[in-house]
């Protein structure tokens, strides 16, 4: 088993709440502090993770396609995702990492496969430790 370093937690940012619950629930099993929100509340200047600064987020978008530039700017910018690994689950991640204003840490081109995301995320995260 990987430990992770106490206090590590996740962001789940999901523009679809079913798979974005599954991958927080997989997460959540493997013994990691996890939150879940949507793309349009992470975006809010009003809002900020509850567990505090994450450790990790991960940024599952299953239909990139009705992902706006001005959406992914907006929650590039926001105050708590500065300096933290991103995991982008996307079927169209080339796009969508150029309009990122920082790279990925990470990019799977499947977001359906909760399998594969989860792995990369122990993987980010156990580089860490």
């Amino acid at each position: 088993m990987i430990l992770y370093r106490p206090g590590a937690s996740i962001l789940v940012i999901s523009d679809e709440p079913d798979l974005g619950g599954l991958i927080a629930l997989n997460l959540r099993l493997r013994g990691f502090l996890v939150e879940q929100t949507d793309l349009v509340l992470a975006q809010s200047a009003r809002w900020a993770p509850a567990l505090g600064r994450p450790s990790l987020v991960i940024l599952h978008l299953d239909a990139a396609d009705r992902v706006s530039l001005g959406q992914i700017q907006r929650l590039a910018g926001r105050p708590w995702a500065a300096d933290v690994p991103l995991l982008l689950a996307a079927d169209k991640v080339a796009a969508i990492a150029t309009l990122l204003q920082i790279p990925p840490s990470a990019v799977l081109q499947h977001p359906s496969d909760v399998g594969r995301i989860v792995a990369k995320a122990r993987s980010l995260l156990g580089a860490q430790s």
